[in-house]
């Protein structure tokens, strides 16, 4: 009786310690946490795989002053290396890792040792030179995109030319809202969409910045700035991600006409 105790016991433990481990919550770590300013760091840690985690490092008035995202691998190992932002000596930055509603974070103090210069000091140009600049921006701007879409229609114009969509726009029944496919739009204004099926998650990178969105969730991130939404990007027709038309205004920053007798939409950047 004694020796089928000790091997019921046995067998226990030994299915307990082969059930696979849950995913940790985000961590992360520094390479050092006192440096030099424009030495490099490394942040690495673990979180879900294959997601992005945005890394920010903020200084001690809230600002952000360093902003960059890294993908995960396949385990939810990840690491980047940076260099410590300008910022006075004897400060002390944070840096933080973020994904979805997980965040961690870790202090950098900025030594003694380091050279300090000001990178707004400089940013001021003689009148002369800030109207050449001025005059040379706006030779370089880019033509703008006009974009032409109706409810129900497969068809849409850019830029007058004709071009057919595989996911119409729609007025949802339930909200009243008219729901429009991020993908086109957003490749349509020049932006880069991907989605990440494993986390259900779309990083649109776009003009220089890196927008995180999660299918039902109404959290966003744009920059490392964590905002609230209240319309969430939705999983409809053909597979597709649609979002409301408040959000390529608000979020993409393109200009937006609806017109309710004909039920045309209009999107201008």
């Amino acid at each position: 009786m004694f020796k089928k105790t000790i091997l019921l016991i046995t067998t226990l433990l030994f299915m307990f310690m082969s059930i696979p481990c849950l995913a940790a919550d985000l961590d992360l770590a520094l390479s050092t946490d006192n440096a030099q300013v424009g030495t490099d760091i490394t942040a690495s840690g673990l979180a879900e795989p294959e997601t992005w985690v945005v890394i920010k490092v903020v200084d001690e008035e809230t600002n952000i002053i360093f902003f960059e995202t890294i993908r995960t691998d396949n385990h939810g190992n990840y690491t980047l290396t940076f260099k410590v932002p300008p910022a006075p000596a004897e400060t002390t930055l944070s840096v933080i890792a973020g994904y979805g509603n997980q965040t961690a974070s870790q202090n950098l103090r900025v030594n003694s040792n380091t050279s300090y210069r000001n990178p707004y000091r400089d940013m001021e140009s003689p009148p002369e030179k800030k109207k050449e600049k001025e005059e040379k921006e706006e030779k370089e701007e880019p033509a703008p995109v006009i974009i032409i879409l109706s409810i129900g229609e497969k068809t849409a114009h850019i830029n007058n030319e004709e071009q057919q969509l595989d996911a119409i726009p729609l007025l949802e029944a339930d909200t009243g809202r008219t729901v429009i496919p991020l993908r086109f739009i957003g490749e349509s204004l020049g932006a880069e969409i991907e989605w990440i099926t494993s986390t259900r998650q779309i990083v649109i990178r776009d003009t220089g910045n890196v927008i995180i969105l999660w299918i039902d969730s109404y959290d966003t991130v744009v920059n490392g700035q964590r905002i609230q939404t209240d319309c969430p990007p939705r999983i409809l027709m053909n597979n597709r991600t649609f979002v409301p038309l408040r959000f390529i205004n608000e979020i993409l920053g393109a200009k937006v006409n609806w017109d309710e007798e004909t039920q045309e939409i209009k999107i201008t950047r």
